[in-house]
């Protein structure tokens, strides 16, 4: 082997690190048993099949928060008032169309600016024409009459004054507006014209101007963001289906092997077009925004979408090195995801499961849509003041308090727990039945495996396991969003300093850190859940263990199985997103106060829709390849008649793209081994 030493390291690495674990875990790895193989039970014929319950603990706190869910969406359900979200409420908190006003009348159904502070009064259409150069008090939009007269700043000689300059900085009228009727609200055109004439008078009267007139300043964003949700409701319910749909036609398509190909380079070409197809489409929209004169779109707003375009071409580039840099990796992908799709066709039912998950989270969802609507509606009316121009402004308004915000953050981060439940969920049912398929020896002949057995397996056995391992994949991602949110207000506030900074940095980088160091040791813990009935902590110990004892297959054929439907993933969830856009943008533009809001719910949901659909070929590929290197470690010294042929095929071709990196083909006996044309074999094999 002189001059090919490098070469046979890399054949023979797995085997030296069985027999050198001290090169390749440290001393705390070798006292938690690193280099103690797999082994089997004496009548050991595949998965176990009594199976204790895995981590009650975890299931209790997951009903737990269910319960407390439940309980705010009933509570929501009867304190909530539905009008509130489809109607808006004028200044002194009255709802447009619905309420009555002074004199037993209904209320107009529309609202118009009333004074610089986005209060509102309810008016019966909404003016084409601005008039900027009112004649008579009649030509201005004003609060009523007896409020007026309540205001100090609006009076002279205790009656309404005769000068409109008056009336409009006392914040007692607003100029009538030319506007776009945007969900029963009156928006202007432009609101700089509006602006430049306000403080035209102020300064004439020695007043500070204002920066900015407030276009929905009061609306909490909660009640904004439900809002959009309503209005879009029908674009939410196509864009899931459509995500499913396409979802299911990609898994039929990976069913057949010469279709994956085709599919898994289709995905990685299309992922960078459709990054930088999107970075250009908000590089364009937020000049719009900038430009936008309506003052819906604030310049934050348009700064943002204009990081996002920025973000979305840096990621296309990304994406595009990658694809040129794995290039070899997405052909091995390819061919093992042949070999695993053998295991969906043949597991009966296993192609439904993705569309029963569907069915479930798409029910799921509905009934925590119902719940956040009436949660947006249960803000209490309360009455401020706030001065402008010298003068003291009073109005009824909606707001949350601070409980309230905390609420809306509970259930958002229940949602997010919840989604992640049923993506684990189906893929620890799905790697039981792999699991079943792999250990079954004689292939060809059928198998017995069950897949509504093995999904009540996981609901009466491992439910908890899915509860703690979707917790640890998920919303930890949420919990760092507070301190994002306690750092601005510290900042805007002007308390900030080096050690709050310092403070809020390390928090912040502690949760990065735990969430990625749980994601990586927990990654294949649904294997040695399914072979062996491990709870979550012992499954993800062993299979950390297992992956580090066959570190160099692990290291080449690790990030294939994630290549195989990373792609696809990425590209139908961009693909949702950027359809979704142009519908919403089509049919609802005018009636929603943010597209993105909506669009950013539609990719969460499309990608865990369409998780639903790749995580079965995913798992297939994940499993059978961890079932081989435990079944490697079990059997392989006396030989395993478990192994697949497609297995065989995958493992040969591995081999080969190894030695064509290193060294040319070789035919060298040493030992029990012999590399020929880089296809590894033993005396005793075990791909017997």
């Amino acid at each position: 082997f002189e001059g090919t030493s490098r070469f046979t390291d890399i054949i023979l690495q797995d085997k030296y690190a069985m027999e050198n674990p001290e090169d390749t875990f440290n001393p705390f790895d070798l006292a938690n048993g690193a280099a103690d193989k797999l082994s089997p039970p004496p009548d050991f014929s595949g998965p176990v099949n009594r199976r204790r319950i895995t981590d009650p603990l975890c299931l209790i706190v997951l009903a737990f928060i269910w319960g407390t869910t439940t309980w705010l969406g009933v509570w929501s359900l009867q304190k909530g008032n539905y009008n509130i979200l489809i109607h808006p409420t004028d200044y002194k908190g009255r709802i447009c169309g619905v309420d009555k006003d002074s004199n037993g009348d209904e209320l107009p159904p529309l609202l118009h600016a009333v004074d610089h502070l986005s209060n509102g009064v309810c008016v019966d259409e909404c003016p084409s024409d601005s008039n900027l150069e009112p004649s008579s008090i009649s030509d201005l939009i004003c609060k009523n009459e007896d409020d007026l007269l309540t205001m100090d700043g609006c009076l002279n000689n205790g009656e309404i004054s005769g000068d409109l300059d008056v009336l409009i900085t006392c914040g007692g009228c607003m100029y009538a507006m030319g506007t776009n009727k945007l969900k029963h609200y009156c928006v202007s055109d432009s609101t700089n014209s509006v602006t430049d004439q306000i403080n035209e008078i102020a300064e004439a009267k020695g007043l500070e101007p204002l920066t900015e007139l407030k276009v929905f300043g009061l609306n909490p964003y909660i009640l904004q963001f439900v809002k959009d949700l309503h209005t879009s409701f029908y674009v939410l319910v196509g864009s899931f289906s459509g995500s499913a749909l396409i979802g299911l036609l990609f898994l039929v398509m990976f069913l057949f092997p010469p279709c994956v190909a085709i599919a898994v380079w289709a995905s990685a070409v299309l992922v960078p077009a459709a990054l930088g197809g999107s970075g250009a489409f908000l590089w364009f929209l937020s000049s719009a925004y900038a430009n936008d004169g309506s003052g819906i779109h604030s310049d934050f707003k348009a700064l943002i979408v204009k990081i996002l375009a920025i973000a979305a071409w840096s990621v296309a580039g990304i994406f595009l090195f990658s694809l040129i840099f794995f290039r070899k990796k997405i052909n091995l992908s390819i061919a093992i995801t042949k070999a695993a799709t053998r295991a969906i066709r043949e597991v009966r039912m296993c192609i439904l499961f993705p569309i029963i998950q569907t069915v479930f989270y798409a029910i799921y969802l509905g009934i925590m849509a119902l719940w956040f609507i009436y949660f947006s509606t249960t803000g209490n009316f309360v009455e401020e003041t706030e001065t402008a121009f010298e003068n003291d402004i009073t109005y009824t308004h909606q707001k949350f308090t601070a409980f309230g915000h905390y609420k809306f953050w509970f259930m958002v981060l229940v949602v997010v727990w919840t989604s992640s439940f049923f993506v684990t969920f189906g893929r620890l049912t799905l790697t039981l039945c792999y699991a079943d398929w792999y250990f079954t020896p004689e292939k060809d002949e059928g198998n017995s495996v069950s897949v509504i057995g093995r999904l009540l397996t996981t609901v009466t056995k491992h439910a908890g396991t899915v509860a703690f391992a979707s917790l640890a994949m998920a919303p930890i991602v949420v919990c760092r969003a507070p301190f994002l949110l306690i750092q601005k207000c510290i900042r805007v506030s002007g308390m900030d300093n080096a050690c709050v900074d310092a403070f809020i940095c390390s928090c912040q980088c502690f949760f990065f850190v735990l969430e990625r160091f749980l994601k990586f040791a927990s990654k294949n813990f649904f294997v040695q859940t399914a072979i062996f009935g491990y709870s979550f902590c012992k499954s993800s110990h062993e299979s950390y263990y297992l992956a580090g004892r066959n570190e160099e297959n692990v290291k080449d054929a690790g990030p294939v199985g994630i290549l195989c439907t990373f792609f696809t993933r990425i590209l139908l969830t961009s693909v949702s997103c950027l359809a979704s856009y142009f519908v919403l943008d089509s049919v609802y533009g005018d009636d929603l106060f943010s597209v993105l809001w909506v669009v950013a719910l539609i990719g969460f949901m499309s990608w865990f829709t369409v998780g639903f659909f790749t995580e079965a070929v995913a798992m297939s590929v994940t499993t059978l390849f961890q079932c081989f290197l435990a079944d490697e470690e079990m059997l392989g010294n006396e030989g395993s008649y478990y192994v697949p042929s497609e297995i065989d095929e995958f493992l040969a071709l591995l081999d080969e793209s190894r030695s064509s990196q290193f060294a040319p083909k070789l035919d060298t006996e040493e030992d029990d081994y012999t590399i020929d044309s880089g296809v590894r074999s033993e005396q005793v094999s075990y791909l017997s």
